[in-house]
């Protein structure tokens, strides 16, 4: 998982094409949930829909806040929709993704078995799929976080960054548990605009 300064180019920046539905919000802001109560606002979302939007995204905020604490984390973004089906409770649709860059790492390889053991702990699954940005180490499937939070099914793609011993972390989650294979395929497709510029 590390590149070689000296035989690759070293990437200065990445670039995701998010469908035109999904919202980007700051990740550095201290108050993230106002951040994405501001970003609906703006783009016309109605009162009582901001209020449910940003209670299930309350894994968005404390991934972000994770990573923050340890990472630089280089985008964040979300895209919600409502099924309005006549009840009175709207059920919500969300889901997020974020990119981060990893601390320095020494060993490759040490980091990858490091990650697949952290999957494995989390009863997720793990392979290698073919980025355009290049191949990444990808883990799947659903993920309980601690302290009993909302259950999601998430997809992580661990990219090495060229010319640096870092590695780009492209995380997507969704709580909608029932819909995580039309999700996967949604994180899929959008993954595979995944690039390194510089």
């Amino acid at each position: 998982m590390t590149a070689n300064p000296t035989t690759s180019r070293i990437a200065t920046g990445v670039r995701l094409r998010l469908p035109e539905s999904w919202l980007e919000i700051d990740p550095r802001v201290t108050d993230l949930s106002g951040e994405i109560v501001r970003t609906l606002t703006e783009h016309g979302a109605g009162t009582a829909g901001t209020g449910a939007v940003a209670q299930a995204l309350v894994p968005l905020v404390t991934e972000l806040r994770r990573l923050t604490a340890h990472t630089d984390v280089l985008l964040a973004g979300f895209h919600t929709d409502f099924a309005d089906d006549g009840s009175d409770v709207v059920p919500v649709f969300t889901a997020n993704v974020t990119i981060a860059l990893s601390p320095p790492i020494q060993d490759g390889v040490h980091a990858r078995a490091e990650i697949e053991r952290e999957a494995s702990a989390e009863g997720l699954e793990s392979g290698v799929h073919a980025l355009s940005g290049g191949p990444a180490l990808t883990t799947w499937g659903r993920v309980q976080p601690a302290r009993g939070g909302t259950e999601v099914f998430a997809r992580r793609f661990h990219v090495p960054v060229p010319g640096l011993d870092q590695v780009a972390v492209l995380a997507f989650a969704t709580p909608n548990v029932d819909f995580a294979a039309e999700f996967d395929e949604l994180f899929l497709s959008i993954a595979d605009t995944f690039r390194f510029v510089g």
